[in-house]
């Protein structure tokens, strides 16, 4: 429960620094000068519970002691790829950033067997590919995940957006925590976006879905429309794509949601887990539920 709402805190973190950057406040800051500014001691303590913060250079020294683990863009070598695994699966580790790595489908079906031996609560996978069999992986290994809250998969260019897309509506059907589902730019379907609308009419604890930037189409669209009929719990939706109509996504945009508080939007306003208060809403969830 610890490590549940020191997680929140670590995204709040992260949601200070987009307004920064919106503002241009941290436009030319390093890594840790953008953590110092933020409030985060210059030793790359994290937020709070004291949970260290660790980029590539940290590697060699102090992986062992790391739970934010962030390696976006980073030409791994293939000991250092291992010397990561092997500690993601010691349990310690929160957070995993992995965005843009060029994984290969060996190391994909690794990765996937590391989640599900982790404890993991933010998992990104963003801007990586994604086989069958890892895709697989992934959603098998996420599925009955005790921790895992956030799924980042955006741009991860499914190699069959089919297949992949109900996968990913296995997913929403059998986790029973996960809060936040990033799939932005994965080449989802129709058939796929109508599969993880299907699932999400299950599901009692997904609040934010971006689907955006994925060909859908105007029956994809329909499905989500009547999604947001049927869930009492979704309350960001984000869809944008060239492929649904300006008569879809009207009819979209004019649903009225079982959930009163639940929005549509074309546009990620906000920061990347969702708007202000999301969080800490999540925190005050979690403390009810140990009660």
């Amino acid at each position: 429960m610890a490590r549940s709402v020191s997680s929140l805190a670590f995204v709040a973190l992260f949601m200070r620094l987009d307004a920064s950057f919106a503002t241009g406040e941290t436009a030319t800051l390093s890594g840790p000068e953008m953590l110092a500014k933020m409030g985060v001691g210059g030793d790359a303590v994290g937020p709070q519970d004291g949970g260290k913060i660790c980029w590539k250079k940290d590697l060699a020294k102090t992986i062992e002691k790391c739970e934010h683990i962030h390696l976006d863009f980073e030409k791994l070598s293939p000991s250092e790829f291992g010397d990561v695994m092997r500690v993601f699966k010691l349990g310690k580790v929160i957070t995993l950033s992995l965005r843009g790595n060029k994984i290969s489908e060996a190391q994909g079906l690794e990765v996937a067997q590391a989640v599900k031996l982790s404890n993991v609560h933010t998992f990104r996978y963003r801007d990586n590919p994604l086989s069958p069999a890892a895709m697989d992986a992934l959603c098998a290994a996420a599925k009955d995940h005790p921790s895992l809250t956030v799924f980042d998969v955006r741009g991860a260019n499914l190699a069959d957006e089919v297949e992949g897309g109900t996968k990913l509506g296995g997913l929403l059907k059998d986790n029973a925590g996960l809060a936040t589902l990033e799939l932005r730019g994965t080449r989802i379907g129709p058939i796929g976006a109508v599969a993880i609308a299907s699932a999400l009419r299950q599901n009692t604890k997904v609040q934010l879905i971006d689907i955006r930037h994925n060909p859908i189409g105007d029956e994809g669209a329909s499905a989500l429309a009547e999604l947001l009929k049927t869930n009492s719990v979704l309350r960001w939706l984000f869809v944008e794509d060239d492929s649904i109509s300006a008569e879809a996504m009207a009819a979209l945009k004019q649903v009225k949601p079982l959930n009163p508080e639940a929005q549509v939007y074309e546009r990620r306003r906000y920061p990347r887990r969702g708007p202000p208060g999301l969080e800490e809403e999540q925190a005050e969830g979690a403390k009810k539920d140990e009660l």
